[in-house]
C-alpha cells in the first residue's frame, strides 16, 4: 500500500475517536476527510479549531495527497481575530514537502471571511511563498459557499498564482465548484469539479478532474454564527506543478 493510502486509512480509523478527542483537547470543532480524485490520486486531511481568547482562534491542519513524484505532506495554521459575529480575519502559514525528495515550500499571508447572510459565506486570501529549489510565487484566492438547506451546501472558488523566475515563468489558475451533502450526523460527502492549468512562457494544458470525498465534523461553537464553525480554505498553489511533475 502506498504511503498516502496508508495515511488515509489511519485518518479513517481515527474518525470514531474524534468526538471524545475534540472535547478533551478543548477544540471548538474537528474535521477528518479522505477521498480520491479522477486521476486516482488519494488525499486525506485532519483539521481542528481552538478558541484561544474571547475574540481569537487558531485553525490547524495536516494534509496528505498522492502525487507522481511522491506524497505531498502539508501543515497549515490560521491565527485569526473574530471581533464581531459574521467575520473573522488574520494570518496564515503553510509548509509542504514532497516525500522522498528534498523539496520544501513555505508560504504565508493574510486571510479573511465574511458572512453575507445566515447561509452565505465568502472568503479570500493573499500570500507569497518560496521553496528551497529557487522558486518563489505570489498567490490570491477567493471562495463562496451557500447552504441551500441544513444538509446541502454548494461552493466554489478560484486561485491565481504567479511564478516569475528566470528558469520558470507562468501564471497558474485553479477553479473549483462542488456540493457537500450531510448524509447523517457528522458524516458528509462531497463532489467537486476542478480545473487547473498554466499559461505563459512555461505554460501547460489545463486539466479537469472530479474529486470525491467523505468527511466527519465534530463539535461546534453552538453560536449559530455562519463563520464561527466555517473553516478557512487551505489550497496549495504549487500543487499545479507537482501534479505535472514540473517541480
Amino acid at each position: 500500500m502506498s504511503r498516502p493510502l496508508t495515511l488515509a486509512a489511519v485518518l479513517l480509523a481515527l474518525a470514531p475517536t474524534l468526538p471524545a478527542q475534540a472535547d478533551s483537547l478543548g477544540l471548538t470543532w474537528a474535521t477528518i476527510s479522505a477521498g480520491v480524485d479522477g486521476d486516482e490520486q488519494p488525499f486525506a486531511s485532519l483539521s481542528g479549531d481552538w478558541k484561544i481568547g474571547s475574540a481569537h482562534g487558531l485553525q490547524f491542519g495536516l494534509g496528505f495527497a498522492d502525487r507522481p513524484d511522491g506524497a505531498l505532506l502539508s501543515v497549515d495554521a490560521h491565527l485569526y481575530l473574530m471581533p464581531k459575529p459574521g467575520r473573522k480575519y488574520g494570518f496564515y502559514a503553510s509548509v509542504a514537502d514532497i516525500d522522498g525528495r528534498s523539496v520544501t515550500t513555505v508560504e504565508g499571508g493574510v486571510a479573511g471571511m465574511l458572512a453575507l447572510g445566515d447561509r452565505t459565506v465568502v472568503q479570500a486570501r493573499a500570500g507569497a511563498g518560496m521553496s528551497n529549489a529557487d522558486l518563489d510565487w505570489l498567490t490570491v484566492s477567493a471562495g463562496l459557499s451557500h447552504d441551500v438547506s441544513d444538509r446541502l451546501r454548494i461552493y466554489g472558488g478560484v486561485m491565481l498564482t504567479e511564478f516569475d523566475e528566470t528558469a520558470f515563468r507562468a501564471l497558474a489558475h485553479e477553479v473549483r465548484a462542488g456540493v457537500r451533502y450531510r448524509v447523517a450526523g457528522a458524516t458528509q460527502v462531497t463532489l467537486a469539479v476542478v480545473q487547473d492549468g498554466l499559461s505563459g512562457r512555461n505554460g501547460a494544458p489545463s486539466d479537469t478532474r472530479l474529486e470525491l470525498g467523505v468527511s466527519w465534523t465534530f463539535g461546534g461553537s453552538g453560536s449559530g454564527d455562519p463563520v464561527a464553525d466555517h473553516a478557512f480554505d487551505t489550497p496549495q498553489p504549487v500543487d499545479v506543478l507537482f501534479r505535472r511533475g514540473l517541480f
